[in-house]
């Protein structure tokens, strides 16, 4: 029986301060390249310029970025947040729930300890049923989770890239799949925020019931990206690769999604190989596994 999580983790991680920050975190450098000179000016007066942006534009595909390291600040953030959850269980001394432990294996669908969660109609949204449905399907584990799976524990794959790639690769796939995977129904869809005023958010979504696919309570997907670190480190070392070495001013300095392709919202923009983030067209011959 997966034990459960302690209430005061819930409360402190569920607090409107901790949302708005894990929301703008993610928001701003996921769309930095896409928001207007005025609205970038904005948030860097407020200290909130991402170094390195994790997307290109929307009008350049909204395509993740994989030589600017920025993978890095997205493994540190969420290394932070692993220990500060941790920092709170070790205040609570719960036995059954001393720390947070990365998943080795994604549980399977019959997994009676994390059901998934069926998929919901939004009204407002009638392309995301497609998607949840997707990503919450046993083919959809079978095929694509247990690829990455493989992917991101395969010590030959790992040292052929630096960390700010791998940060990037799990982040638009598998972390964001297990996000929706595991996302329930919220009862409502909290409208989008001005990222300047993040304040305007109507209290009611502070309530710590509400656990949407959107919000700060680290449940399911940072659970794997331990066990990524963990293996390219050792990876690393053993291929005697040097580490990309940009540094962690992002997550030091600012005390600082969901996976779509094809995305819905675009239909124009083209899927990606998921082994060598390529359109079909430009896809090189030595990759053997196009993925829609």
């Amino acid at each position: 029986m997966n034990p459960a999580l302690p209430t005061q983790v819930i409360t402190t991680m569920a607090a409107r301060p901790e949302r708005m920050h894990h929301m703008l975190w993610h928001m701003v450098r996921n769309d930095w390249l896409s928001f207007p000179a005025d609205l970038r000016q904005k948030l860097a007066d407020m200290g909130w310029e991402p170094p390195r942006p994790a997307r290109t534009a929307w009008e350049d595909g909204y395509l993740p970025i994989l030589t600017n390291n920025s993978g890095e600040d997205f493994l540190y953030m969420h290394r932070q947040m692993i220990a500060h959850v941790n920092g709170i269980l070790a205040q609570v001394g719960d036995p059954n729930y001393p720390k947070i432990e990365g998943w080795m294996h994604i549980p399977a669908p019959d997994d009676p300890d994390y059901p998934v969660p069926p998929a919901w109609f939004d009204p407002t949204d009638p392309t995301a049923i497609g998607v949840l449905q997707q990503v919450k399907s046993d083919t959809f584990y079978y095929k694509r989770i247990k690829m990455w799976e493989r992917m991101y524990t395969d010590p030959t794959f790992l040292k052929g890239m630096s960390l700010g790639e791998l940060g990037v690769r799990p982040e638009m796939t598998i972390h964001n799949a297990l996000h929706n995977r595991w996302s329930a129904y919220p009862g409502a869809d909290r409208p989008d925020a001005d990222p300047t005023q993040p304040e305007t958010i109507d209290p009611q979504w502070d309530d710590p019931a509400t656990t949407t696919w959107g919000t700060s309570i680290p449940a399911t997907s940072t659970r794997f990206s331990g066990g990524c670190t963990a293996g390219w480190t050792t990876a690393s070392m053993t291929g005697k690769r040097r580490t990309a070495s940009s540094g962690m001013g992002f997550g030091r300095a600012r005390g600082w999604a969901i996976w779509r392709w094809p995305n819905p919202r675009r239909p124009e923009l083209p899927a990606l190989c998921m082994r060598c983030w390529t359109t079909q067209s430009g896809r090189p011959s030595t990759c053997r596994r196009w993925s829609r």
